[in-house]
């Protein structure tokens, strides 16, 4: 009997595989809208991440800047699953497995990796102090949930050894900050679309995200407190937090755009930064401007001097025209804590010393306040880093700080003689940049807003992948001359 080759056999096998997922996607739609199609994009892109292991860090970028909180309930298991966890956790699953499977590939830790390391033993050391195990031992109240949110606030931090395990080599690391840059213009451009638009249509479209969690009706859109100022927010939920993610990458936009050596041509780069620097502005949020600022002179600082005269230049412009006012005397009244909202942080700040003082170690872990008279809330992130994994864990983060400062500046001048310079120095100012937000927010830290935790770790990474992608080209020419002798 003559038997079909094997290609007819996998034809057929493709096609029977097509009809039952067909069948299957058909029957989930049916059962509720919208899942099928999520579950189809999802198979997609995760066979797209199992042939390039990089598109999973891609998404979760994407994810991270255009649908941070968005959640899907997966159809016959009511499992909850943003979109950012399947990205980060299929991208961290497909390091682990190529580690496990391949004993060629190595683990690269990097210098700002050991203390990132410590770093994660001292928060899992805080949580389990505060996890009330049947009320045995515990200082704190830590749950169930807190425990979830934990998890996913460490999966965020375990990120960054994703991006140097995996984004290694030049056109990978320019990849990865085209992703960045375009994720972000996108999500700045919504924010101004929905800012424009009348405020009924704004609140209809926002609503619509119900579908994936997110809030609905008026409160999708934010003014500032007392006013009817409105703040934009894009689909972050919160103006401050637009404001965070939009500033890490002022920076990076400013350093591609003084360098000779352009990932994008200016005619793009100066309509994309318009667009994340507008949107910045009418976030109102103070924290992101100093933020943005520190970084940006940071890169000017180092190696771009031209960038003060920017600085120098945009705020003539705000000081000059009428509409820069406003933004100028937000920023006073801040500074001179005359508005409610400053005069709440120094309560924040008082309170936070108190309760550091009375639990200086370790702080009170993850979960709620062990006291009434206490509070587990401040707007900053080394003074919540404080509350909750004490002095020892805020020790353990600024020993990342100064490594990761110190490691890359030395780098630079290796960096300089590649085209990955721009993206190296403007990387490292959005990280300055985060650090300097983080005296005055703590979205950075906190674990109610994962995908901030992930952007922050992201540019860390990136900073760190595009150092050592820098020495590449050296490690070959190195080879070759050893082969040749």
């Amino acid at each position: 009997m003559l038997l079909p080759d094997r290609r007819a056999w996998h034809v057929a096998a493709l096609a029977a595989g097509c009809i039952v997922a067909g069948v299957m996607f058909g029957m989930l739609e049916a059962v509720r809208p919208l899942a099928g199609i999520f579950v189809l994009g999802m198979a997609l892109l995760a066979l797209a991440a199992l042939a390039r292991h990089h598109i999973a860090i891609l998404a979760a970028v994407a994810a991270a800047y255009l649908l941070p909180f968005g959640v899907m309930t997966l159809p016959l298991t009511g499992l909850h699953l943003s979109f950012l966890d399947a990205a980060i956790t299929g991208a961290l699953f497909l390091w682990l497995s190529r580690i496990l499977l391949r004993r060629d590939t190595p683990f690269r830790v990097t210098p700002v990796g050991v203390p990132v390391l410590v770093y994660i033993g001292v928060i899992v050391a805080a949580l389990a102090f505060s996890f009330d195990i049947e009320d045995a031992r515990s200082i704190g109240t830590a749950t169930g949930g807190h425990l979830r949110q934990f998890i996913k606030m460490l999966n965020s931090i375990l990120f960054y050894f994703t991006i140097v395990n995996t984004i290694k080599g030049e056109r990978l690391v320019k990849y990865l900050t085209l992703t960045v840059l375009v994720a972000a213009t996108a999500q700045a451009a919504l924010a101004l679309l929905l800012y424009v638009i009348p405020r009924d249509t704004a609140i209809s479209g926002l609503s619509a995200l119900s579908v994936f969690g997110y809030p609905s009706g008026a409160e999708v859109l934010r003014n500032i407190a007392g006013t009817d100022t409105l703040r934009a927010t894009g689909t972050s939920i919160d103006p401050n937090i637009l404001g965070g993610v939009l500033m890490l990458t002022l920076p990076l936009f400013v350093s591609l755009f003084f360098s000779k050596r352009r990932l994008i041509s200016r005619p793009l780069l100066i309509p994309m930064c318009g667009l994340v620097l507008a949107a910045l502005l009418l976030s109102y949020s103070r924290s992101a401007w100093i933020g943005g600022t520190a970084g940006v002179l940071f890169v000017a600082t180092l190696k771009y001097r031209r960038a003060w005269l920017l600085v120098a230049f945009v705020g003539a412009v705000l000081f000059i025209l009428p509409i820069g006012h406003d933004f100028i005397e937000r920023f006073v009244s801040g500074v001179f804590f005359q508005d409610k909202a400053a005069q709440m942080r120094l309560g924040e700040y008082k309170d936070a010393l108190r309760l550091i003082s009375e639990y200086p170690w370790l702080g009170v872990g993850f979960g709620a306040s062990p006291r009434e008279d206490l509070y587990v809330a401040v707007s900053s992130m080394y003074l919540l880093i404080a509350e909750q994994a004490g002095l020892v864990g805020l020790s353990a983060f600024l020993a990342i700080v100064m490594v990761f400062l110190a490691w890359n500046i030395y780098k630079l001048k290796r960096v300089s003689q590649t085209s990955l310079e721009p993206i190296h120095i403007g990387a490292m100012g959005g990280v300055v940049g985060a650090l300097v937000a983080g005296i005055f927010d703590h979205y950075f830290f906190n674990m109610q807003f994962p995908h901030t935790i992930v952007l922050f770790w992201l540019f860390v990474g990136l900073t760190t992948t595009a150092g050592y992608a820098a020495e590449e080209p050296v490690e070959r020419e190195n080879a070759v001359r050893a082969l040749e002798s």
